[in-house]
């Protein structure tokens, strides 16, 4: 079915606010993650994670880009990110 609406110009205006305010809206909640990502590595803070090797390929592929060839170049590239990482299963199965 067609729906056809008959609007006045205030109306239409205020129409295009809200559908345009509600993209904005959908567009931060998704970069939204990202941004807290990028301000984890800038704070160069300790990260501490429990079995986290599958969560920092996500993340790494999903806001730093794409995933190095071998494990050596991911560590060392998550390095560059992260200067201290932690995973608790791994400390307490040492």
């Amino acid at each position: 079915s067609v729906v056809v609406m008959c609007m006045t110009a205030e109306e239409k205006v205020a129409r295009e606010k809200r559908i345009f305010d509600e993209k904005m809206d959908q567009f931060n909640r998704r970069v939204g993650f990202r941004r807290l990502f990028k301000a984890l590595a800038r704070a160069k803070k300790p990260m501490v994670g429990h079995n986290c090797l599958f969560d920092l390929l996500f993340l790494y592929s999903h806001f730093e880009g794409r995933l190095p060839d071998t494990l050596a170049e991911f560590k060392a590239a998550l390095g560059g990110l992260f200067l201290e990482l932690y995973d608790t299963k791994l400390i307490a199965t040492a």
